[in-house]
C-alpha cells in the first residue's frame, strides 16, 4: 500500500505479465515424482532382467521412493491449489503449469502407494532376505 497525497491508501499495481511461482513449483514437483518413479522401475527392471549386478542398494532407492514420492505428490498438489487461486484473483499467467502440476500429483498420490508395494517386494526379494528363516 502506498499514502497518496491524501492520506489515502491505493494498492500497487500487480505484475500480471508474469508466471506465478508456484505454478511452476507445481509442475516442478510433479514432473519430479514421476522422474523418480521412472527411475526406481528401471533400476529395478535392469536389476531383475540382470542388465546390472546387485549394487546392493536396493532398499535405498525402495526407502527413497517412500519418501519422496508423497510428499513431492503433497507438495504439487497444494501449490497447485494455491497457484489457481492466485491466478484466479490477480489474473496472472501460469494456470496450464498450475493445472498440469495438479494432474501429476493427484495421480501420483493414487499410484504412488501401488508403486510403493512393488518397489518394496522387489527389494524384499532381491535382497535374499525373504529366504531366511
Amino acid at each position: 500500500m502506498q499514502p497518496t497525497k491524501i492520506g489515502v491508501t491505493q494498492s500497487t499495481p500487480i505484475d500480471r505479465d508474469r508466471t506465478e511461482r508456484r505454478a511452476v513449483l507445481a509442475l516442478a514437483f510433479g514432473s519430479a515424482v514421476w522422474a523418480l518413479a521412472t527411475l526406481s522401475a528401471v533400476f529395478f527392471a535392469a536389476r531383475a532382467l540382470g542388465f546390472i549386478a546387485d549394487l546392493g542398494f536396493g532398499f535405498s532407492i525402495a526407502t527413497l521412493d517412500t519418501v519422496a514420492m508423497p510428499g513431492f505428490a503433497v507438495a504439487a498438489v497444494v501449490l497447485g491449489h494455491l497457484a489457481r487461486r492466485r491466478i484466479r484473483t490477480d489474473q496472472s499467467h501460469g494456470d496450464g503449469y498450475a493445472s498440469a502440476g495438479l494432474v501429476l500429483g493427484y495421480v501420483a498420490l493414487v499410484g504412488a502407494p501401488v508403486l510403493i508395494v512393488l518397489v518394496w517386494v522387489v527389494a524384499f526379494f532381491e535382497s535374499g532376505l525373504c529366504c531366511y528363516v
